[in-house]
């Protein structure tokens, strides 16, 4: 059959049954012409074979015709392929009835799983000394108190109570009358009284404050002999750790060093035992303060929340204020955060 296909049939791979029968057709008229004369289908046949839609795939006549792999249809292959639609619709690939290779399964003896006990962290050795690092002077409350609290922060917190009064008393609202206008100088033997009084309210228990200077014999205490009340009310109206930034946002800027120097003071004084506890604790307060919680399910629920380090025995390491949402401590990672920080 010849190589070249008369203008108007379509291509070889894709042919319907009257093409391959035209196809037929042209061979036989190709081998009477001559090598140079050419096939001119009439304007006829070119119509019908242009405007025939129903195609089909000549790859699979051929694969039912036999085993040829020839591209292009041959007289052959067109013979063998003479059965028709209907014998190209009925074809069914049969499957093969070779069976599949399948290899041997080798067989493997599975190894003995014990199990023992084998610690995931490593265990360290702990041979730190515990207890005091310094020499304690005396025995007595006030020794344990100076242990801690010395000399040279209270004598900071006088200085910042005196600046505060001063700027109090130049107030453009201070008037004549006010309590601030008797302010004289604080000192740090008349601020260690004032502590020792501040202290000894939490014990003598009374419904307000005053009472601790009433002349009423079933408030009389002995306040009076050592400070008098409006001494006492003015020095706790201006009492200062730190002077305060309006501009800073930090809600514990009033009261930071005073919590920097307590978390210091005790880990040059103190060495840790090994065991060690990570709580929370609630330091009751009922005033005006914007970081104070409210917790459900305690016992005590208004408050400061704190954050705690401290031993098995309840000695405070070291301890952090929460002061709300936006506290570093907050957040995702909640408990993370305070092991780490503390």
């Amino acid at each position: 059959m010849s190589d070249k296909h008369p203008k108007g049939f379509r291509d070889p791979d894709k042919l319907t049954i009257s093409e391959i029968d035209r196809y037929a057709d042209y061979d036989s008229q190709s081998e009477e012409c001559s090598s140079g004369d050419s096939y001119r289908p009439s304007a006829n046949e070119s119509s019908d074979i242009d405007d025939f839609d129903d195609t089909i795939d000549n790859s699979s006549i051929l694969t039912s015709a036999g085993p040829s792999t020839s591209a292009s249809p041959t007289a052959s292959n067109i013979d063998n392929a003479s059965p028709g639609p209907s014998h190209v619709e009925n074809t069914v690939a049969q499957p093969d009835p070779t069976p599949p290779v399948t290899r041997p399964v080798k067989n493997v003896q599975r190894p003995i799983l014990q199990w023992s006990d084998v610690p995931q962290l490593k265990t360290f050795l702990f041979n730190e000394p515990t207890g005091l690092r310094v020499p304690m002077p005396g025995n007595e409350p006030i020794d344990w108190f100076r242990l801690i609290i010395d000399d040279i922060f209270l004598q900071g917190i006088v200085t910042e109570t005196n600046k505060y009064a001063e700027e109090v008393f130049l107030s453009e609202t201070t008037k004549e009358k006010f309590r601030i206008c008797q302010w004289k100088e604080l000192t740090l033997e008349e601020f260690n009284i004032f502590l020792g009084l501040l202290f000894h309210t939490g014990i003598v228990r009374l419904p307000q404050l005053q009472h601790y200077w009433s002349t009423d014999k079933m408030f009389k205490t002995m306040f009076g002999e050592y400070m008098s009340r409006d001494r006492f009310l003015l020095i706790l109206r201006c009492l200062h750790v730190v002077r305060s930034d309006e501009n800073d946002e930090d809600r514990l800027q009033r009261i930071a060093p005073a919590v920097d120097y307590f978390n210091n003071k005790m880990l040059c004084i103190y060495s840790p035992s090994k065991e060690l506890s990570l709580d929370e604790s609630m330091v009751l307060f009922r005033g005006r303060l914007n970081f104070k919680q409210y917790i459900k399910n305690k016992r005590h629920k208004y408050g400061v929340k704190l954050y705690i380090h401290a031993e098995p025995n309840g000695l405070v390491m070291k301890f952090a204020v929460y002061t709300g949402a936006m506290d570093i401590l907050s957040g995702k990672g909640h408990a993370e955060k305070v092991v780490f920080h503390l």
